[in-house]
């Protein structure tokens, strides 16, 4: 009976998730090319990765498995050329926390 509601959730998440990644990894990546041009990033890039990544971490509450999470959207998505490692770095640094948030609830 609530199977479709559960489906509903999910496609939220995900659409959430994808969103918000898109957006972190463009931010990400302009502050790797500003690194890589000056040796670090303007404080404004700093903190649109850090609110990026915050709502990153919000959307990975529901549903879906982290576990799925990661194979579904987030593998695919940093595996596309021109994604920078240091918009790696910003996706896994949220990841990785969350993971472990996770394992101590356990």
């Amino acid at each position: 009976m609530l199977g479709w509601l559960k489906r509903k959730a999910i496609e939220k998440q995900e659409a959430n998730i994808r969103d918000t990644l898109g957006k972190l990894v463009a931010v990400s990546n302009e502050a790797h090319a500003t690194i890589d041009r000056l040796g670090d990033s303007f404080p404004q890039q700093k903190e649109a990765v850090r609110k990026l990544q915050n709502q990153l971490a919000f959307d990975f509450i529901g549903p879906l498995p982290l576990d799925e999470v990661k194979h579904r959207i987030l593998e695919p998505a940093l595996r596309r050329p021109g994604v920078t490692e240091g918009a790696r770095m910003a996706v896994d640094h949220i990841y990785d926390s969350a993971l472990r948030a996770q394992q101590g609830k356990s």
